[in-house]
């Protein structure tokens, strides 16, 4: 078991992210120049090309991803300065450096020379009329928690100690995975009661991460599909 005083990460995990040049949580370990492929073959890098910029109301209109996908692509656009947002915040468009780097009719288009090896599919979860089960359907589940748990445990743990939680006694937690925020709320709050709810497919595997940290007592784990299942939870039933 480990310790209970658990220490909170010392750096913002999106560093490691920058230094690897491979983002987690949009999919898991691609390049980021695939990153930018993919942004050219959906069709998003010229519907950012207007400087009035692009909602992504309209991006979703005028290209082949949708919402989800289209925020994804363009958070790790905004990540390399590719992309940034409008004054009234709710709109995108093209940096320079993508004006003249990034458009077929710029005299220094890269080109496909900036996509060599960048040959794999559009993640099915970005786009409209896709199937979002089919891309991961060949990780087992224990494999995936284990993704989550490593991807969302230290933001987790930064979140559930930066106050915003403070005086709450009961906290239910909808898709916890893992537990990576149940896991420091209750190391944290001795008083707190959690209750986290997980896929029943997922829920079993959800033990080992809260005995690792000695909350399996003080965490209730509910095995419920969220999008199928009547809920039937009250206050008196999550407390």
């Amino acid at each position: 078991m480990v310790a209970a005083n658990l220490q909170s990460p010392k750096f913002d995990i999106g560093e490691l992210n920058r230094r690897i040049g491979g983002p987690w949580g949009v999919s898991t370990g691609a390049s980021l120049a695939q990153y930018v492929e993919w942004s050219h073959r959906t069709g998003l890098i010229r519907a950012l090309e207007p400087r009035e910029g692009r909602s992504i109301t309209q991006i979703c209109r005028e290209t082949v991803l949708n919402e989800g996908g289209s925020e994804a692509l363009i958070g790790v656009l905004i990540s390399m300065d590719l992309v940034s947002g409008v004054p009234d915040g709710d709109r995108f468009t093209l940096t320079e450096l993508s004006r003249e780097y990034l458009m077929p009719d710029s005299p220094y288009h890269v080109g496909e020379g900036l996509f060599w090896n960048c040959a794999e599919a559009v993640p099915n979860a970005y786009l409209v009329d896709a199937d979002p089960v089919t891309e991961s359907a060949n990780w087992s589940a224990a494999a995936r928690l284990s993704i989550q748990h490593s991807r969302n445990f230290a933001p987790c743990v930064i979140a559930a100690r930066s106050g915003v939680f403070d005086g709450i006694t009961r906290i239910l937690d909808v898709a916890g995975g893992s537990g990576t925020f149940a896991i420091p709320i209750a190391l944290d709050n001795p008083r707190v009661s959690v209750t986290l709810l997980e896929h029943p497919a997922v829920a079993p595997l959800v033990a080992p991460y809260l005995e690792k940290y000695g909350v399996a007592d003080r965490i209730r784990v509910v095995p419920m599909d969220v999008f199928q299942s009547d809920w039937g939870l009250d206050a008196h039933e999550t407390a």
